[in-house]
C-alpha cells in the first residue's frame, strides 16, 4: 500500500489503521466498563416505530436507525448548516452497517421516509434554450436525503438533539470499521490531514471546570426550577414536546402564544419580580437549556478522547473545496479556554478578512489573461466553448470575462489596492455601520456588519428584488463600483454551477450560479491551510481559515503560514491569540 509521505517521517497507511484500530479497542471500554457508542439523533423520535429486522434483538435494529440518524446530523454539524440539509449517504458504508438482512439499508430508509422523519431531495425542472430544445432534469447530481420539515431548526445552538448510546457490539465494530476505512482515505490523499489527526489525538480538557462553568453561564439552577415546576402539572413527554415548539416558534410572538396557551401559560403575562413576560423567559430558558447540552456533549468528547478513546475524533474532508471538518471545527467557541494540546495552552492564528484577502487575489488573477486556462478553470469558471453553449446569456460568459478585463482591468487593480487598504485599517465595516445609520437610522454593532457584509455583499444573490439597493450591498457598490461589478458577473454569469455539483436552478426557479463563489474562496482557503502545512512538524489543528496550536508551535506555524501567504500572493496577516 502506498505511503503518506512528511517531513522526516513517512507513514504507512496499514500503520494509520494499526493505530485507529488500537483506538476501537480503547474505545470499547469508557469509565463504567460499558460498551457503548454515543452519538447525537433529532429529539422526539420513536425508534421502537422503525424497520428492525432483528426481532431477537430489537436493540439491535435500533442502534442502526440511531446511527443513520446520527449521520444526517453529523454531516450538517461539521458544516454547520440546518441539521435537516441534505446529504449524501454512500451506499458501500450503509451496506456495510445495515447488513443485508431484512432488505439492507433501503428498507431502513424507506421507514425513516414513510413515518416523516426523512425526505428524499426532489427537485424536477424543465427549461428551454433559445434554439427550442428543451431540457428535463431531477433537479440534482446524486442522490440525497435530509430530514424532514419537523426538524428544520439550526444546529447550533438552539436544535433539540438527545444523546443515544449505541451498544451491540457488532454494530458498534462496523461503524468504527467504516470509520476507519473513511479515514483512511483522507489521511492518504492529504498529508496535512495526517497532521491535523497527530494534533487532534493530543487534545485534553479540565471535564469537571468546563462543565461546571458552562451550568452556570447557562443558568442550570434556573432551568431545573422550571423543569420541576412543569413536571408537577405535566409529564416528561410533554416537557419534551414544549421544547421543541418552543425552538420552532420562539421567533414568532403569536405562534408561540398560542404553544404556551396549551400548558396554561399566558405568554404576555408578566412574572412576578420582574419586568419580563412568560414567553420571554421561558423561550431564554431553553435556548440555554439547548445551547448548555450542546456543549456539555462536546465536552464530554474531549474528555473521551483524553482517554484515548480515539474513535470520537471526527474527521471529513469536502471533496469540492478540499476543506477539513473535525472535532475541533464543531466544538463551540467558549469551551475551548478549557482545552490544552498536549497540556499546553491554546495558541490562535487567525487570517484577518481571509475571505476579502481571496477575493481581491482572485480578482488579481482574472485580471491577468496568463492565467486564464490552468488558474481559472480550476476555480469552476467557465474557460470551455462547451461550457458556454450551456448557458443562458445574450453574451456568451467567456467573451463577457476578456471584455470585461480588457477594458477595465486598471480599474479593478484600483479598486482592490483601495479595499487591501481599508482591510488594513479596518475601515470596511465601520462603513457599513455608517451607512445604516445615515440611511436608515440605525445603529448596528460591528459585528452585524461583518455578517451583512459576507451575508449580502460577497454571497448574497444579485438576481434578488432590488439587490443593488440593499444597505449594504449599495454602500460597498459605492465604495468599490468594480468589485461589486467582478461580484455580480461571477455570480450570474462566469461561475459554472455544475463545476461544484449544483443544477442550474433551485426549487424556486433560481439560477444555483451564485452559489459556487463561497466554494471557490473556501477551495483558495484550503490551497493556503492545507497544502502550507503539510510539512509542519510543529504540533497544530487546523480549523478553515485559523490554526491552533500551543506554545511549542506557534513559531514554526506562523512562519509557515507567512511563507504560504507570501509564496500564494494571498497577502493574509495573522491574529494571535491565546486562549486560556
Amino acid at each position: 500500500m502506498s505511503n503518506i509521505d512528511v517531513k522526516n517521517k513517512t507513514s504507512k497507511v496499514s500503520d494509520v489503521k494499526s493505530d485507529v484500530v488500537s483506538d476501537v479497542i480503547k474505545t470499547s471500554r469508557d469509565t463504567s466498563s460499558i460498551l457503548e457508542h454515543k452519538v447525537q439523533i433529532p429529539q422526539g423520535i420513536k425508534l421502537k416505530n422503525l424497520h428492525n429486522p432483528y426481532l431477537k434483538n430489537v436493540k439491535k435494529g435500533r442502534d442502526v436507525n440511531a446511527h443513520l440518524l446520527s449521520l444526517f446530523v453529523l454531516k450538517n454539524q461539521w458544516k454547520r448548516k440546518p441539521i435537516n440539509n441534505y446529504i449524501t449517504l454512500n451506499s458501500s458504508v450503509l451496506r456495510q452497517v445495515c447488513g443485508g438482512q431484512g432488505g439492507g439499508y433501503t428498507k431502513y430508509l424507506n421507514t425513516l421516509i414513510e413515518q416523516g422523519i426523512i425526505e428524499q431531495y426532489s427537485n424536477p425542472y424543465s427549461h428551454t434554450y433559445k434554439d427550442g430544445t428543451t431540457i428535463h432534469s431531477k433537479g440534482t447530481y446524486s442522490t440525497k436525503f435530509g430530514l424532514s420539515k419537523q426538524y428544520r431548526l439550526k444546529c447550533e445552538p438552539t436544535a433539540p438533539l438527545q444523546e443515544y448510546s449505541i451498544t451491540d457490539k457488532n454494530i458498534i465494530a462496523k461503524i468504527n470499521l467504516a470509520r476507519i476505512e473513511k479515514l483512511q482515505r483522507i489521511l492518504k490523499t492529504n498529508p496535512t490531514a495526517v497532521r491535523v489527526y497527530e494534533g487532534l489525538k493530543g487534545l485534553s480538557i479540565d471535564t469537571d471546570r468546563a462543565i461546571q462553568d458552562i451550568k452556570d453561564l447557562y443558568k442550570y439552577k434556573e432551568q431545573y426550577e422550571w423543569a420541576k415546576a412543569f413536571l408537577k402539572r405535566f409529564t416528561s413527554k410533554e416537557l419534551r414536546a414544549l421544547l421543541k415548539d418552543v425552538l420552532r416558534n420562539k421567533k414568532n410572538k403569536h405562534k408561540l402564544a398560542t404553544v404556551l396557551k396549551q400548558y396554561r401559560i399566558k405568554a404576555t403575562d408578566i412574572m412576578p419580580n420582574s419586568d419580563a413576560t412568560y414567553s420571554d423567559v421561558i423561550v431564554n430558558v431553553v435556548t440555554n437549556y439547548t445551547k448548555m447540552k450542546t456543549r456539555i456533549h462536546w465536552i464530554k468528547v474531549l474528555d473521551a478522547i483524553q482517554k484515548g478513546n480515539h474513535s470520537y475524533i471526527s474527521m471529513s474532508e469536502d471533496k469540492r473545496t478540499k476543506r477539513l471538518f473535525h472535532t475541533m471545527t464543531m466544538t463551540p467557541k467558549n469551551i475551548r479556554p478549557y482545552i490544552k494540546l498536549h497540556d499546553k495552552n491554546l495558541i490562535e492564528f487567525d487570517a484577518s478578512n481571509c475571505q476579502w484577502h481571496l477575493l481581491i487575489k482572485l480578482c488579481n488573477i482574472l485580471c491577468n489573461s496568463f492565467y486564464y486556462k490552468d488558474l481559472i478553470s480550476k476555480y469552476g469558471i467557465i474557460t470551455k466553448e462547451e461550457q458556454q453553449e450551456q448557458q443562458q446569456t445574450d453574451i456568451t460568459p467567456l467573451y463577457m470575462l476578456h471584455n470585461f478585463f480588457d477594458k477595465y482591468k486598471i480599474d479593478v487593480q484600483k479598486d482592490c489596492a483601495k479595499l487591501e487598504a481599508y482591510l488594513q485599517r479596518d475601515l470596511l465595516r465601520p462603513m457599513i455601520v455608517k451607512a445604516y445609520k445615515e440611511e436608515k437610522g440605525k445603529d448596528i454593532s460591528i459585528q452585524e456588519a461583518k455578517g451583512y457584509l459576507i451575508k449580502n455583499v460577497l454571497f448574497g444573490n444579485p438576481s434578488n428584488y432590488n439587490y443593488s439597493q440593499w444597505t449594504s450591498v449599495k454602500a460597498f457598490k459605492d465604495a468599490f463600483p468594480f468589485i461589486y461589478e467582478v461580484l455580480v458577473k461571477l455570480k450570474k454569469y462566469w461561475i459554472d454551477e455544475s463545476f461544484f455539483g449544483y443544477t442550474p436552478y433551485g426549487k424556486n426557479k433560481e439560477s444555483n450560479r451564485f452559489k459556487g463563489l463561497p466554494l471557490i474562496l473556501q477551495k483558495m482557503e484550503s490551497e493556503i491551510f492545507q497544502q502550507g502545512l503539510s510539512n509542519l512538524n510543529a504540533p497544530f489543528v487546523t480549523i478553515h481559515d485559523a490554526v491552533i496550536t500551543n506554545e511549542d508551535g506557534k513559531a514554526e506555524v506562523l512562519k509557515a503560514l507567512n511563507n504560504i501567504s507570501e509564496t500564494t500572493k494571498s497577502n493574509l496577516t495573522f491574529k494571535y491569540k491565546e486562549i486560556s
